[in-house]
């Protein structure tokens, strides 16, 4: 009953945030010509992470991916089972600006990172990654709640990596530990990316997509540096982790210049996008948040394994 009249409640905000676009999008935007940037989004767990989450993730997935097109990127998005390690091997040819990445990680016993990915390993898949798992650039656990799903290390894109990254790339990823350390930062940062973005512990899922949309919506809309749009961001309230960066802290990614005729838009619409603000900050924050994040209920990005883990061979 519970989780029926929030899914409902959730629904109609949706609808007010989404009138709140059709209507703003309806109203004259002038663009100053500059060139266009790409940018991928990866959502491997999208179906897991939605489902858990009454759709909320859904509605801050897409929310980013809005932004990103509002700020003159053209968006390549990829999802669930589309994410695979083919993908990841082209991820540095195709001259993304941005690449945002959202997904489960863990630090190894050895201190490395582990980026995991919707694909879990079989005959065909040992066969086919056998050079790569022999590198140990592409692993597997044995155990816990991601047992047999295939991650990635930092050794992998150092390896499939050839320095085309855009010279002003930004590298996104939201998941566990994914800013722990520099294990991951440096390799991007070694292939050519400007800033690379990370989480410096364990977050919720919830958490960490609305830390995320709040991060694109002042980047791409206001024009922010990466260092001042996480300053609106907040830390985990369950663990403390903070979204931290490496690399230049005053990298802007705005490509369009957008200059907005105010006295065109009709004052109701003014209200309506006002109050879906108030609505997705407030109140689904401090309500939708709070309750998926009780371990009793919703457990998101738990721990990997709940002993020493244990490495497919």
């Amino acid at each position: 009953m519970l989780l029926n009249k929030i899914g409902k409640f959730t629904l109609l905000v949706a609808v007010i945030i989404l009138s709140s676009f059709t209507e703003s999008n309806s109203v004259k935007i002038n663009f100053e010509s500059q060139e266009n940037g790409r940018a991928i989004v990866l959502d491997p767990f999208n179906s897991e992470f939605n489902s858990l989450s009454l759709d909320v993730y859904e509605m801050y997935m897409r929310s980013i991916i809005y932004n990103l097109e509002r700020a003159g990127y053209t968006v390549d998005y990829y999802k669930d089972e589309n994410v695979t390690i083919n993908l990841l091997k082209r991820l540095d040819d195709e001259g993304y600006s941005i690449i945002y990445i959202n997904s489960h990680g863990f630090i190894d016993p050895q201190g490395f990172y582990g980026l995991f990915i919707n694909e879990k390993i079989d005959t065909e898949k040992a066969n086919l990654y056998q050079s790569d798992l022999e590198e140990k650039s592409i692993r597997c656990l044995e155990d816990g709640s991601l047992a047999g799903y295939l991650y990635v290390t930092p050794q992998f894109f150092s390896l499939y990596g050839n320095n085309s990254l855009s010279p002003d790339a930004l590298i996104f990823i939201d998941a566990c530990h994914s800013g722990n350390n520099t294990s991951l930062a440096e390799v991007f940062l070694n292939l050519g990316a400007q800033c690379f973005i990370g989480w410096n512990g364990p977050v919720n899922v919830i958490h960490g997509i609305m830390m995320d949309g709040k991060f694109f919506h002042e980047a791409c809309k206001y024009n922010k540096t990466v260092e001042q749009a996480l300053r609106g961001t907040r830390a985990d309230p369950d663990s403390g982790a903070t979204l931290t960066y490496f690399g230049n802290g005053t990298l802007r990614i705005l490509r369009v210049a957008q200059i907005l005729d105010e006295d065109r838009i009709p004052f109701d619409t003014i209200l309506k996008i006002t109050v879906a603000s108030i609505f997705s900050a407030g109140i689904i924050y401090a309500g939708i948040r709070v309750f998926l994040s009780r371990k009793s209920r919703l457990t998101l990005r738990g721990k990997v394994a709940s002993r020493p883990l244990r490495f497919c061979s």
